[in-house]
C-alpha cells in the first residue's frame, strides 16, 4: 500500500519569473527543458497554466520564440537538416517529445502496381509523360 502525501504547492509567480528569465537568456527555449531545470513536470506546468493567464502567456511566448529560432535555422540550411527543423516546429502542436529518433529505410524500393511490373524505368517515364491532365468542364 502506497502512502500518498499532500500535493506540492507551487508558487506560480516564481515559476513565471524564472520562466521569463529562462526565455530571455536561452536562444532555443523549450518548455520541456525549463520544466526539467525547474524541477516540475511538463504536465504539472500545463495544468498550472490552465488557471493562470500569466503562466499561459509565458508558455506561449516560449513556444513562439522556439518557432522563430527554428524558422531562422531552417532558412539557413538547404539539406535534410532543414526538414528536421520543420519536424521540430510541429512537435509542440502534437505533444511529441523534444528528442525523438526517427529512422527510415531509404534504400527500399516501393512495390509497383501489377500493371507496371516488368516495365523498365525508361518505359515507365515514357508512360507517365504521355498521360494528359484532366480538363475542367465549364
Amino acid at each position: 500500500m502506497a502512502i500518498m502525501g499532500r500535493p506540492k504547492i507551487y508558487d506560480v509567480d516564481d515559476i513565471v519569473t524564472a520562466f521569463n528569465d529562462y526565455i530571455d537568456n536561452t536562444e532555443d527555449s523549450l518548455v520541456q527543458e525549463f520544466a526539467y531545470n525547474y524541477g516540475i513536470s511538463r504536465e504539472t506546468l500545463y495544468a498550472l497554466a490552465k488557471d493562470n493567464i500569466n503562466l499561459s502567456d509565458t508558455i506561449r511566448r516560449a513556444i513562439e520564440k522556439q518557432e522563430i529560432y527554428l524558422l531562422k535555422q531552417g532558412t539557413k540550411v538547404k539539406t535534410l537538416d532543414s526538414n528536421i527543423v520543420r519536424l521540430r516546429l510541429i512537435q509542440p502542436c502534437h505533444n511529441f517529445q523534444d528528442k525523438q529518433t526517427i529512422s527510415a529505410d531509404i534504400t527500399a524500393r516501393p512495390a509497383l502496381p501489377p500493371a507496371l511490373e516488368g516495365l523498365t524505368a525508361d518505359e515507365i517515364r515514357l508512360l507517365i509523360s504521355s498521360i494528359q491532365p484532366p480538363t475542367l468542364l465549364n
